[in-house]
């Protein structure tokens, strides 16, 4: 039997902190059954964050650095 395993980012969009951030929450789907781990204690301006692919917006340093972030949380889950 094959496995599906998934995980996406999101923003908590009812939710920003006082600079104005909100924070990305990880979700895990393992063959289509959803688990929210909770907060990757990561906080992004929800108009740098890019929904459709989980990322944050642009090729800028910070930008960059914040994505390698969520790839070495990837690569620890």
């Amino acid at each position: 039997m094959r496995l599906v395993f998934k995980i996406s980012y999101y923003l908590r969009s009812n939710y920003l902190n006082k600079e104005g951030k909100s924070p990305v929450m990880i979700r895990i789907s393992l063959n289509g059954k959803r688990c929210i781990l909770g907060t990757s204690g990561l906080v992004v301006k929800p108009e740098k964050w890019d929904g459709r692919i989980g990322r944050m917006k642009s090729k800028s340093a910070e930008a960059l650095q914040f994505n390698y972030q969520l790839d070495n949380i990837y690569d620890t889950i």
